[in-house]
């Protein structure tokens, strides 16, 4: 933390707060893929997508049919020898006259409108392979982060089990020594080894820590786990994170 040239903080111990703990959370790979493909935020926009490539075929098609325009309205003419009079007779009735009308337009040949369909159609089925792109790599995210969460419950047990050891071979140094029978060396080898173990088995917790906070993120519930609520345009958080324990 750069403290190394402060006159009152270079000596500064640092306590942390808390510790990694450890409590088997218990994963499985459908579960966790089901609940990636219902959050994750890559999937609800690429839906989007797909929505509106298919609006936009839509539309597409619909330009190459015949159009009927009909038009209708109401003509109002002011006709007088003088100028002021025709005005005042815009808007009467004795000059008054409807029309109506239809306009038929058939398309012939219409090679841009044929041409502007068939790549809305290839967009569209874009959209649709994209998606399947998306969900496979999700799959394949997942699946990942659940065997690093189980590789890591292995690498607990194991590294508490050489704590253990490392733990009983100091006792027996100890108890040796006492009554002459090896030496400081051993017994300070001992030493090294527990205190080699107890940082092993630390760092094992700190992986499996972050092994499912990865999963989170890959499931697209990081923010939900942490009670972290988007409201308009800014962050809420509900409570004070706290490290995940379960």
């Amino acid at each position: 933390m750069n403290l190394s040239n402060h006159s009152i903080l270079s000596d500064a111990a640092i306590i942390p707060l808390d510790k990694a703990s450890f409590k088997i959370t218990d994963v499985t790979f459908d579960e966790s893929i089901k609940t990636a493909l219902t959050n994750r935020p890559e999937l609800f926009k690429q839906g989007l997508d797909i929505a509106n490539a298919r609006i936009t075929v839509k539309q597409k098609r619909n330009e190459l049919l015949p159009k009927l325009n009909a038009e209708a309205g109401i003509r109002y003419s002011g006709l007088s020898d003088t100028y002021g009079n025709a005005a005042d007779s815009i808007f009467s009735e004795d000059f008054q006259s409807q029309f109506f009308g239809l306009a038929l337009e058939v398309p012939l040949g219409n090679r841009e409108a044929r041409s502007n369909y068939s790549r809305a159609k290839l967009e569209a089925r874009q959209s649709v392979l994209n998606r399947n792109k998306i969900e496979q790599e999700i799959v394949v995210e997942v699946r990942t982060a659940v065997r690093e969460i189980k590789k890591n419950i292995e690498s607990i047990k194991a590294t508490e089990k050489a704590r253990e050891l490392a733990q009983l071979r100091l006792e027996a140094e100890e108890k040796k020594f006492k009554v002459g029978r090896t030496t400081s060396l051993e017994v300070l080898r001992a030493q090294d080894n527990l205190t080699s173990a107890e940082g092993k088995a630390v760092e094992v917790l700190v992986d499996y820590q972050k092994s499912l906070g990865d999963l989170d993120a890959k499931m697209g519930t990081i923010l939900e786990e942490n009670n972290v609520i988007i409201e308009g345009s800014g962050l809420v958080i509900e409570e004070e994170a706290t490290p995940k324990d379960s």
